[in-house]
């Protein structure tokens, strides 16, 4: 992501990723761009830039 991109809603629940997917994808193709979910929570991977969802606890959504 460049770093002009601006979350749209950030630090949800996880429990809504669902609910909150369904409602931006609407959005997303209103506005003609790309919906991007970020998953936040632990880093278990080696370099800790990422969260995988199974380890996440929120999420935030990006439009490119």
């Amino acid at each position: 992501m460049s770093k002009n991109v601006i979350a749209v809603a950030s630090n949800l629940p996880i429990a809504d990723l669902e609910k909150v997917r369904k409602e931006f994808k609407i959005l997303a193709v209103l506005s003609g761009k790309k919906m991007r979910i970020r998953y936040r929570g632990p880093r278990y991977d080696a370099m800790r830039q990422t969260t995988l969802k199974r380890h996440a606890r929120a999420f935030s959504v990006y439009f490119d």
